[in-house]
This record gives structure tokens, C-alpha cells and sequence, in this order.
């Protein structure tokens, strides 16, 4: 069963799910079922899966669901650096975190991943690695009335352990190459209490399920605080 505009996302059902898609799929014919799976019960209206290819520092898109061509155009073949593609799946990715976009059609830093553009609610692009190794990225897009929170995020945790063992047995198959680059940060350590990171150039950015993910919204309430606090004084001479 899907989830309806407002449900809160059940990983244990998604992870059997993806478990029994396993289980009577060959490798390299359970991709696109997984994500379409993932793409239902997180009540998503679209998704795409995309892997890492380190020989190259290049993300490539390897399964979709109700993207637009845009869409594919923008996550076909994304490298660091490069004007063309969209980035930030990629940054997430090298850097160890996730993306929560709030209104993600007014968003500039976002293209027209569904159709129409303007129905775009919010965008969740989450890293995938097994160990200290990059394996990919999984993008999911919300449309108005259904939008995404941190719940959602954290619920994907135990779905997206089976979700990687999937990707790693089809990498295996195919034969690519699963090692990661040099430049790839060791992952962030935890946190004995939370705290936020901002990010000037586009929305924030927080290492997945160890740090808080930063909405839109809490970034304009963070911002209106701020106004309301009172100036710092510069520490006086003891001279």
C-alpha cells in the first residue's frame, strides 16, 4: 500500500519489500522494481537511482520513475565540477550528506525534475555507502499535498540496507568498479548533541542520520532568530 499525502513512511514495510524484490530478482533486473517500491511507499512522485563510478569521479543514472526529461537530462551523467548535470546528489555524496529541499520549485538551485516544474514540493537526495566506499545516490521528489520531513528521512534507514546490498550484488555483476577515490572525507564522527550546519550556496547540507537535516523553513525561522538577538560586544583590553 502506498503512502497517502501527510502518512508517515514505514521502513519496516518497505524493507521486507525490497527484501522479497531481492530475493526473486536477478541482479541486474532489480533495480527498477526496487525504486519504483521506494518511490510508492514513500509517497514520492518520482525517484531515480544513480551510481557512482569512481574511475571516472562521475555519477550516472541508472534507474528512474516518473522523471521528467529534464530530469534524466540533468542526472545522466553528473562530474564534479562540470557546468552540465545537477551537482548536488554528487557534492551529497563525496562530502557524506543529505539534502532536504524545502520548496523545491522555487528553488533555483533545483531543475524541473517532474512535470509541471511548478508542482515540485520538496527534494530529499540521499548518499549511499557501504562502509567508506561511495556507492551512489537516491533522489526522491514530493508533489503538493505530499512533502517531506526529517522522519521520513531516518525511517528510510533500515530500507536503504537492503537497497545497498542490492546495488552492491549488481555492481558485482556488471563488474564496475566500487573503490573510492582518494578525495573521498572519512565519515563525520557523531555528535553528542545536535547542531546545524548552513550552507551559503544553496540549502543545507548535514551527514545523513547522524546530524539533523535543515528544511527551508528552518532555515527562514534560524534567520529570523538571529535578527532578534542581540549584538555581540567585542571582548574588552585587559590593558
Amino acid at each position: 500500500m502506498a503512502a497517502e499525502p501527510g502518512d508517515s513512511l514505514e521502513g519496516g514495510r518497505l524493507a521486507q519489500r525490497l527484501g522479497e524484490i531481492a530475493a526473486s530478482a536477478a541482479p541486474e533486473d532489480m533495480l527498477e522494481p526496487a525504486l519504483r517500491a521506494i518511490v510508492s511507499e514513500s509517497g514520492a512522485a518520482a525517484g531515480a537511482l544513480c551510481f557512482f563510478d569512481s574511475r571516472q569521479d562521475l555519477l550516472r543514472l541508472a534507474a528512474e520513475v516518473g522523471l521528467s526529461d529534464e530530469g534524466c537530462r540533468q542526472l545522466r551523467a553528473v562530474r564534479r565540477g562540470a557546468a552540465t548535470g545537477w551537482d548536488i546528489p554528487l557534492h551529497g555524496l563525496l562530502n557524506r550528506r543529505a539534502y532536504l529541499i524545502d520548496s523545491a520549485a522555487q528553488n533555483r538551485y533545483v531543475p524541473p525534475l517532474v512535470e509541471p516544474p511548478g508542482s515540485m514540493r520538496a527534494v530529499v537526495c540521499i548518499p549511499l555507502h557501504a562502509g567508506p566506499s561511495p556507492l551512489g545516490s537516491l533522489i526522491l521528489v514530493a508533489v503538493a499535498p505530499r512533502t517531506f520531513v526529517e522522519r521520513d528521512i531516518h525511517a528510510l534507514e533500515a530500507p536503504l540496507g537492503v537497497l545497498i546490498k542490492m546495488i552492491q550484488a549488481t555492481r558485482r555483476r556488471g563488474g564496475e568498479q566500487t573503490s573510492p577515490p582518494a578525495a573521498v572525507p572519512p565519515p563525520a564522527p557523531a555528535r553528542s548533541r545536535r547542531w546545524l550546519r548552513r550552507n551559503a550556496n544553496g540549502p543545507a547540507l548535514l551527514p545523513l542520520w547522524r546530524l539533523p537535516l535543515l528544511s527551508a523553513r528552518s532555515r527562514r525561522a534560524a534567520r529570523r532568530r538571529s535578527r532578534r538577538a542581540p549584538p555581540s560586544r567585542p571582548p574588552r583590553s585587559s590593558a
